[in-house]
């Protein structure tokens, strides 16, 4: 059996050869002895921009993108008494949405992006569908970090309807491959 060799990480200073990205950054260079494996500048753009999407899911981030408005929103802004959505609950609808699309994305499944909605309690939707399923998941207007979601895989039949409470800050398998319905042309 062949002695473990840890991989060994080696830091070099480097220009880039495109104007745009002519500034200095600093690679790390992750490779086992022997090798000269390097970081491909998409790779480096992911470790200096970590809330960059990759061009596969940018529909994700034109919805986040479109979603903004939401920020902009007052009290009574449906003139029936509706809360002003907090920003951070907004953040945190944004960042579960990425966490999971990009997690997901590591499986090579590009998921499609979910409506999302503003309520009235200051809370906000975020809603899967298809023509066969639905997932809602409600990020509650609170301080915990947990939501409250619904869903159907079968709308059709109401015995398959699940609904419950979710952490949002972490990745939870089972959610994960529930998410991993709504892939895109699916």
């Amino acid at each position: 059996m062949p002695e473990f060799q840890p991989a060994v990480i080696n830091f070099k200073r480097f220009e880039f050869d495109r104007p745009h990205l002519n500034n200095y950054y600093w690679e790390g260079i992750l490779h086992k002895p022997g090798t000269k494996q390097r970081h491909t500048e998409d790779d480096l753009n992911k470790i200096n921009n970590p809330n960059k999407f990759c061009k596969e899911l940018n529909h994700i981030e034109k919805v986040i993108e479109d979603s903004k408005y939401i920020l902009n929103l007052e009290d009574d802004w449906d003139s029936e008494g509706a809360q002003q959505i907090p920003e951070i609950i907004f953040n945190r609808a944004i960042d579960f949405i990425r966490k999971y699309s990009k997690n997901i994305f590591e499986d090579e499944i590009i998921i499609s992006a979910p409506i999302i909605s503003p309520l009235r309690d200051g809370s906000i939707d975020l809603l899967w569908q298809s023509s066969n399923s639905r997932l809602l998941l409600n990020i509650k207007n609170t301080s915990e970090l947990t939501g409250f979601f619904y869903g159907a895989l079968d709308i059709h039949n109401t015995k398959n309807e699940v609904y419950g409470n979710i952490e949002t800050d972490i990745i939870l398998p089972s959610f994960k491959g529930w998410l991993m319905e709504y892939k895109m042309g699916g």
